[in-house]
């Protein structure tokens, strides 16, 4: 229960932020991150992020989904990482509905047609990523450490990437990592999950 409120206690900030956003508040930290990120440009860091950016696309993920679900053994957990992409990019694109943010008035670098905030990119990676992360760390929690350093590098870099490549502002990017936050602490500790997911191990190991 703890989780499920903190968690919408996160969420409520994300919806703060958001209205401070569309009210031009934080416009002048938006244009000063971006300032000193595309200070970086040069050829190979455009292809270089755009490799990046493109690895979390919508198509990149649900391909993911596909190889996870005919590999991973862990049917249980396969099921739960679809469901969790499915409700990660319909949370995404309510929000987005919502806020009707336009994208960053400025020469982009690839072209993009949705709203802006909160970056699609950046929730996309961070539930990926962590909830793939949290099933390699179950099995090898020797490497916790490693395997969360990775997680922070992929999720940092995606949001830099979308930031250098013109779509997303910084705040879109900080948005899109609250509501990440809330939407994967809403589902922590939850025990029909839990014991849904222990009960597919258990299936498992069985054969």
């Amino acid at each position: 229960m703890k989780n499920k409120v903190l968690a919408a206690i996160i969420f409520i900030i994300s919806i703060i932020l958001g209205i401070a956003v569309l009210k031009g508040y934080l416009i002048h930290l938006d244009n000063y991150i971006y300032d000193l990120i595309i200070k970086l440009k040069c050829p190979f860091f455009t292809n270089f992020f755009k490799v990046i950016s493109f690895l979390f696309s919508t198509y990149a993920v649900i391909f993911y989904c596909i190889i996870i679900l005919i590999f991973l053994r862990d049917k249980k957990y396969c099921y739960f990482i679809c469901l969790t992409m499915i409700g990660e990019v319909l949370l995404n694109n309510i929000i987005k509905i919502i806020f009707k943010r336009p994208r960053p008035d400025i020469l982009p670098m690839v072209v993009e047609k949705s709203y802006s905030f909160p970056s699609g990119h950046t929730m996309a990676a961070t539930v990926f990523i962590i909830v793939m992360g949290n099933y390699f760390i179950n099995k090898n929690i020797k490497f916790k450490k490693i395997i969360i350093f990775i997680e922070i590098m992929i999720i940092m870099l995606v949001g830099i990437s979308r930031i250098y490549l013109g779509v997303h502002y910084f705040t879109d990017i900080i948005g899109a990592l609250i509501i990440s936050y809330s939407f994967l602490l809403s589902f922590k500790d939850d025990k029909i999950i839990t014991k849904y997911l222990k009960r597919g191990h258990l299936n498992d190991n069985e054969n």
